[in-house]
């Protein structure tokens, strides 16, 4: 999630308010677009390990949205979407945050967007699904990113039946699911040096929606946690004018997945950086609790997350200029592990 859909659901997308129905899932037809929503993203994010065990964090990101036509002109400029994509490399030994952009209409041959399969392509960076694994190829400007992933689980679909609701009312929500266990290899070639990765630890979202947010709600807090008990833990925090709302996933080592109620999380930042460059003040230290479910559905837990890097900022130009923050962090508590946080930031 980036703070770039709400804005865009106010100033591309023509928003549309319906009552949830459950998307009728099929794989692996539904890993490629739905051009019927306004807004979707293909998200990677995940931890990157050369051979001497050198640890990287990685984002990559696609982003489909839906424009609003111009009846009366034939100008290859009236196209029907508008793609956008995000990488970001995160070196943790050196204390370096790399990170490129690119985004084309859905014109002028720029974009590639196959029916019914994942098979996506904006200018020179690719996102495909084929026998059974996701492979990445971006040409940046910063070097050339190659990653291949394969799950190791099964799917997640998160809140009911995949239908993520982010507010109290359930008058905003996304259909959402994941792989929260990608296993696979890769490499960067950059200007001066290439990357080799011999394993990759990665976590694949999918979001599929309208319009996500309420107008009393501004950015979020999302966490996607990978521990070394090969179970997983999602949650995310809106933040609204009054109430915040909260979700979570965990899954078990067998890949079986159960939702946390809105009350038994608690997310706390501890520790916060302030970026010179946009002024957003960040958090890169957190407290996450859960309590226990009556049910025995899921155990109390605690965990600290520290991020590897502070400046994991990012700044992107289209579809309009802001700041985000997306990076890797450290899990220690309940059990260890690793993390990726993204903090979408709409007040300082």
């Amino acid at each position: 999630m980036i703070k770039v859909l709400i804005a865009c659901a106010l100033m591309i997308s023509t928003c549309v308010f319906s009552a949830p129905n459950a998307i009728n899932w099929s794989f692996p037809k539904d890993y490629g677009a739905h051009d019927g929503f306004n807004t979707e993203w293909w998200y990677f994010t995940g931890h990157l390990s050369t051979e001497d065990n050198t640890l990287y964090g990685f984002q990559v990101t696609f982003f489909r949205y839906k424009l609003e036509p111009v009846s009366d002109s034939t100008s290859l400029f009236n196209a029907p979407h508008l793609y956008s994509a995000h990488f970001a490399l995160t070196d943790s030994v050196n204390q370096k945050f790399i990170f490129d952009e690119v985004h084309a209409r859905d014109s002028f041959h720029q974009v590639k967007s196959a029916k019914n399969q994942l098979d996506l392509a904006v200018k020179d960076w690719k996102l495909v699904y084929k026998d059974n694994a996701f492979l990445i190829d971006l040409t940046t400007s910063i070097g050339h990113f190659i990653l291949e992933l394969k799950s190791s689980k099964p799917k997640v679909f998160h809140g009911d039946q995949g239908i993520s609701y982010k507010n109290a009312t359930h008058s905003h929500y996304s259909h959402y699911y994941s792989h929260t266990r990608l296993n696979g290899q890769g490499k960067f070639i950059g200007a001066n040096k290439t990357l080799v990765f011999t394993k990759a630890s990665a976590w694949m979202d999918r979001e599929i929606f309208n319009s996500l947010l309420s107008q009393d709600q501004a950015g979020w807090y999302w966490f996607a946690l990978q521990f070394d008990t090969n179970e997983e833990l999602m949650l995310f925090k809106v933040k609204g004018s009054k109430d915040h709302y909260y979700s979570g996933t965990f899954v078990d080592k067998q890949g079986r997945s159960v939702s946390i109620a809105s009350s038994d999380i608690k997310i706390e930042p501890l520790e916060t950086w302030r970026s010179a460059k946009s002024g957003h003040r960040y958090p890169i230290k957190w407290r996450v609790s859960i309590k226990a479910d009556p049910a025995g559905q899921y155990p109390s837990q605690s965990y600290l997350i520290n991020a590897t890097v502070t400046d994991q900022e990012l700044k992107i130009s289209h579809p309009f200029s802001l700041f985000y923050w997306e990076g890797q962090g450290l899990v220690n508590g309940t059990k260890t592990g690793k993390a990726y946080i993204e903090i979408a930031p709409l007040r300082n």
